[in-house]
């Protein structure tokens, strides 16, 4: 499964997370890319305070 960088822009916005990371941790990665990643794991942090299963469905780790 993959979602794209709108979808989970939407879904960041409708869910109001929060979220904060590590800038050094990120450095070699583009800004949209650095983006995509936090708000990818920001609604893996939201699924699973929902106590809903999720793996590795945004091909991170």
């Amino acid at each position: 499964m993959e979602l794209n960088y709108t979808l989970l822009t939407y879904i960041w916005q409708k869910t109001a997370i929060t979220f904060r990371i590590s800038d050094n941790k990120f450095d070699n990665v583009d800004k949209g890319s650095h983006r995509y990643i936090a708000v990818a794991r920001a609604i893996e942090i939201y699924l699973r305070k929902k106590d809903i299963m999720v793996g590795a469905a945004y091909g991170f780790e």
